[in-house]
């Protein structure tokens, strides 16, 4: 290898420009590995034996990822000061949230047309109020609990089982 390729990490050129490869998928980093697949979507619509037919829940079962099958939906918990105290996710139908509360999911998508575009300057404000929600302990680097507790809800709107919530 050349000296001035010594050191680097991914395959550049000695100014860290050019890529020497293709873009990925061509490697993997710890204990994952990410693959890029690509289809036509007319080809996957073909194998499709009932397009038509209901969703039904998946749930995660690998060991120590807990999850719960069904639709997510989302809100950030405000008290009366505007700082977050809780996510609350809904499972199978939306959580309901007092005067203040807001939703966190945005619809970007439709039918296969983009729907949420909005100026980059819109984004990195709306960004920054998320983010001045935040207590705190949200930015701490070290590990420890969760700052703000997540509430998982049934279609009902009854509390249930937390995949996520800390061990205790």
């Amino acid at each position: 290898m050349p000296d001035g390729l010594s050191g680097y990490s991914l395959p550049r050129s000695p100014e860290g420009r050019a890529s020497l490869v293709p873009p990925p998928p061509w490697h993997y980093v710890g204990d994952f590995l990410v693959i890029e697949y690509w289809a036509d979507p007319d080809a996957v619509a073909a194998e499709d034996d009932a397009p038509d037919a209901p969703l039904q829940p998946v749930a995660k079962k690998s060991t120590n990822k807990g999850s719960i099958g069904g639709r997510k939906f989302a809100l950030r918990r405000l008290d009366d000061h505007g700082f977050a105290e809780a996510e609350v996710i809904g499972v199978g139908a939306p959580p309901e949230g007092d005067h203040n509360d807001r939703p966190l999911l945005r619809e970007l998508g439709r039918d296969g047309k983009v729907v949420g575009r909005e100026p980059l300057a819109d984004a990195r404000e709306r960004h920054a109020r998320s983010r001045a929600e935040l207590p705190l302990a949200a930015f701490k680097m070290s590990k420890g609990f969760p700052a703000i507790v997540t509430v998982m809800l049934d279609a009902e709107g009854d509390q249930t089982f937390n995949p996520y919530a800390p061990e205790k």
